[in-house]
């Protein structure tokens, strides 16, 4: 069957746009020897060996190393990822992450290693895309769209292109998306925490759209559905976008998002849930194709460059910026996939293996909207998309988590529950607290009479207003970023309630 054709298996397309981590520093050990804590897999493009993965920095080489058990970054441990560190990064053949990391972090209170950004995850601390990984597909040839920051990433996964590398401080866009693109009986949702990302880099999507934004798992007065919610009662739409929880540190329903000092664990927790979730409505299962991906590498590092002489010179020449940015974890899971599959090196990189975010678009407008790219950037035309990967004839069932995988998810939990029982200032949050510098207490008690009666805000003007959120010294730039855009598109209009 033509690739293109084995999208019409599939009616729902979810993807979950996580944050911060390069290819080989979530899933690299997957080609490590069994021996060495990896995986063994010879088909996958992944981390070589101390001997071989490395940087140089002033004389000293700094090779790779795994994380032990349990262990996670702090906050000082973020790799700078804007637009000139990531060039130095790319530069002598991947071989700047070390230096870059060493002249752009400050040193303070937590200890700093220019090895920091060659650290990575092992099985036992992505437990959740260990079992993905071995059940479904990885792509190990997906480089974001930008070398540079987050939301040019994700604004490249939207409109085809970002114009710029690097985050502005305040993340408000006024970039085309495709969602406009879609017909009017192809249903979409914006699941996030907040408002959406789709609010911030498109425009029109700023308020109102009431029916197409809805939380991940809070329902409101305002707005009822959550994703959890409309799997459980089938009613998830044809495009699923999920944002994770970028800005909330720490707490029982804190950030999940995978941006450093978040614990991986918990995007693996978050990851777990909707995969269980999906897999427990078959006739949904059998129809849905769920797509993992990450925005951009986060100054961590990867050994494959994005210029590569093995890159096909058509992918290379799709760059926005003249070469694309690091690779980026990659996993698709849908009934249709072979489990143990993976896209890429394997594969020998032909050009309709090799994926970036315009892949996403690509894919999207080829199943939902007949592949009318008009109105887009050519790259998205030319993007390979995911119904390569969609092989099998016959769906198969969702296989289960085995209670191993469960058992360390929640082992975390415990352990993190456990720490707030001895200290409940254990883990302090980054946002400390939605406040009115002029009045706290009644901007506390309009957002609870929000919720109670929405009904009568669009008649009581002072109620649009959100507090300004004050953030922690443990907050980064996305955070804060994040935080004041949501300020800015309340004080428009945005209801309290409604993400």
């Amino acid at each position: 069957m033509d690739a293109a054709a084995n999208l019409e298996k599939i009616e729902h397309i979810v993807v979950l746009m996580l944050e911060n981590r390069s290819f080989d520093h979530m899933l690299g050990y997957l080609s490590l020897p069994a021996e060495a804590g990896g995986g063994g897999r010879t088909d996958v493009d992944g981390l070589r060996g101390p001997a071989t993965d490395y940087n140089e920095f002033e004389g000293v080489k700094y090779p790779i190393a795994p994380f032990d058990d349990a262990e996670s970054l702090n906050e000082a441990q973020d790799p700078c990822h804007s637009g000139p560190c990531v060039a130095e990064q790319l530069e002598d053949d991947m071989g700047g992450f070390a230096a870059n990391y060493a002249t752009t972090r400050e040193s303070g209170p937590l200890p700093t290693s220019p090895g920091d950004p060659l650290r990575y995850q092992t099985a036992g601390n992505v437990p959740v895309y260990d079992f993905l990984s071995r059940n479904f597909a990885i792509c190990d040839r997906w480089f974001c769209s930008v070398p540079g920051a987050t939301f040019p990433n994700r604004i490249a996964s939207l409109a085809g292109e970002a114009e710029d590398a690097s985050n502005r401080k305040i993340p408000l866009y006024s970039a085309r998306s495709f969602v406009r693109k879609l017909p009017a009986d192809v249903s979409w949702r914006w699941y996030s925490s907040d408002p959406g990302t789709l609010r911030m880099i498109d425009k029109r999507y700023r308020i109102g759209w009431v029916d197409n934004f809805a939380h991940v798992e809070a329902p409101t007065v305002i707005q009822p559905r959550t994703l959890y919610g409309d799997i459980r009662n089938g009613e998830l739409p044809n495009v699923a976008w999920i944002d994770p929880n970028f800005v909330e540190l720490g707490g029982f329903s804190g950030a999940d998002d995978d941006h450093p000092p978040t614990d991986a664990m918990s995007a693996q927790s978050f990851v777990l849930k909707i995969y269980n979730m999906l897999r427990s409505k078959r006739a949904l299962w059998r129809k849905t194709m769920f797509v993992i991906v990450y925005d951009e590498h986060g100054g961590f590092y990867d050994h494959r460059s994005p210029e590569d002489e093995e890159l096909p010179a058509e992918f290379k020449r799709r760059a926005e910026f003249g070469v694309f940015g690091p690779r980026v974890p990659a996993i698709v899971v849908s009934p249709f996939v072979e489990p143990g599959a993976a896209y890429g090196s394997a594969q020998g990189s032909p050009v309709d293996l090799v994926f970036d975010h315009t892949s996403l678009i690509k894919t999207i407008l080829l199943r939902f909207a007949g592949g009318d790219f008009s109105g887009m950037p050519e790259r998205v035309a030319s993007a390979a998309h995911l119904g390569h990967l969609l092989t099998r004839g016959e769906p198969r069932e969702g296989p289960a988590v085995p209670e191993g995988t469960i058992g360390e998810v929640t082992d975390w939990w415990g352990h993190e529950i456990g720490e707030r029982l001895v200290d409940p200032l254990a883990k302090v949050p980054a946002v400390l607290e939605l406040q009115d510098e002029d009045a706290v207490e009644s901007e506390r008690t309009a957002e609870f009479l929000w919720e109670a009666i929405g009904w009568i805000v669009d008649h009581v003007p002072f109620l649009h207003r959100k507090p300004k959120i004050a953030i922690s010294r443990q907050a980064n730039e996305l955070e804060q970023g994040i935080a004041d855009a949501a300020t800015v598109i309340r004080k428009k209009g945005l209801p309290l309630g409604q993400p």
